[in-house]
């Protein structure tokens, strides 16, 4: 799970990294809605992404969550 940076109120996604903890799922901050939203082929902002597939991207995923 992806959460923007600039999300106001932050109340809207400040449960998500505590499902992700409790599910022992990644969950990190990064870039703006509007980042977010082109990162996931969406023409407007958005203020968190889910990756449930991640198909041929399986290696450079894991180069990313290897970094963090």
């Amino acid at each position: 799970v992806v959460l923007a940076s600039d999300v106001s109120p932050a109340e809207i996604v400040m449960h998500l990294p505590i499902l992700c903890e409790e599910k022992s799922i990644v969950c990190v901050v990064a870039g703006t809605k509007e980042e977010l939203g082109a990162a996931a082929g969406l023409t407007v902002g958005t203020v968190a992404v889910a990756v449930t597939d991640e198909g041929t991207s399986k290696n450079d995923l894991q180069k990313v969550l290897d970094s963090l």
